[in-house]
């Protein structure tokens, strides 16, 4: 029995001296960073700071991978079944793993596929309007005139993503109706905002701000709770429509059952980068908050979050509506 003890002994100590090698050897070539959405938006902006600094730690490319498409399903799913060894990462968006699998029939269980690593960044929103289609200059002048026109006055984003909950959460809360377009990417969506044939928008601060303080569009209200530093003359929704609050959030994922040791070196690493003076002052610098948490921290905050976009998705009836 003591030898058979012994045995076991030394066979966990081996397997956990495999595991620490592995995490210290990690990465030994370039990694695969999967951005569910197309060049240009917050997830990409975002995606690209981090790889860039993953690149000079680990002293291996991280190659930004652009996967747009089903609303991020097909990027999300290259993620879901690829090999869980920490050579395939993603940065996902609350669109991507909570409000999808509300929605649609996924080919895979969001709900187990992934595994959170850090909470990267929150950001919130900008309601934006075309300054030549729409007059008003304040969220309660919008009001007013989207109660006048129903259904006159379109916005447009990627179906299922926080811009587009953003629209459907200020629709419940006003008693307006809007049109919703749907494009592949919020991108799209900016394009045709800035060129007329959307009327308003719920875009980012860093995809939006450069065409606000262009004077290419009009700002009318932030979705937070308080004024933003970047834009402290630009009131928040909440002040006109009390209670209205919504951001969105840029997670760091791996495939699920990605080795332990790979994992806590890739969580440390990433919210050591976060607490860079720099890397934080180019997230802040564009609107984003930076945030860095605990794997289990991300966790629960994705819980959280999925009660909150599906009390919206439900309000809306909007499963039944994409389908």
């Amino acid at each position: 029995m003591k030898t058979l003890a012994a045995s076991c002994f030394v066979g966990v100590l081996a397997a956990g001296l495999v595991l620490s090698a592995n995490a210290q050897a990690y990465p030994e070539r370039p990694v695969r960073l999967v951005v569910p959405s197309a060049p240009g938006g917050g997830t990409d902006l975002i995606s690209r700071i981090i790889a860039e600094r993953f690149s000079a730690r680990w002293g291996h490319t991280v190659v930004v991978d652009n996967r747009a498409g089903g609303g991020g399903a097909l990027g999300a799913q290259i993620v879901a079944t690829s090999r869980a060894d920490g050579y395939t990462l993603m940065v996902g968006t609350g669109g991507h793993i909570t409000i999808n699998p509300l929605l649609m029939d996924l080919p895979y269980d969001a709900a187990n596929a992934f595994t959170p690593i850090t909470l990267l960044a929150t950001a919130p929103y900008l309601m934006v309007a075309n300054l030549s289609a729409v007059p008003s200059k304040s969220v309660k002048e919008f009001i007013d005139l989207a109660k006048a026109s129903p259904g006159k006055f379109f916005f447009g984003s990627a179906v299922g993503s926080p811009d587009h909950l953003s629209g459907e959460l200020f629709q419940l809360m006003t008693n307006t109706k809007l049109t919703h377009v749907p494009y592949k990417s919020s991108a799209g969506g900016l394009i045709d905002l800035l060129g007329g044939r959307l009327m308003v928008g719920f875009l980012t601060i860093p995809a939006v701000m450069p065409h606000v303080q262009s004077g290419k569009v009009r700002a009318l209200g932030l979705s937070d709770r308080k004024r933003s530093a970047l834009l402290p003359d630009i009131p928040t929704i909440a002040e006109t429509v009390p209670g209205y609050e919504l951001f969105t959030w840029y997670g760091l994922f791996a495939p699920a059952k990605i080795p332990p040791a790979v994992l806590k070196k890739v969580s440390t690493d990433i919210r050591e980068i976060l607490q860079e003076a720099d890397v934080r002052q180019k997230l802040l610098g564009q609107g984003f908050d930076p945030v860095g948490n605990t794997p289990d921290d991300a966790v629960a905050f994705i819980k959280k979050e999925s009660v909150v976009f599906g009390k919206i998705v439900a309000g809306a009836n909007l499963r039944n509506r994409v389908k």
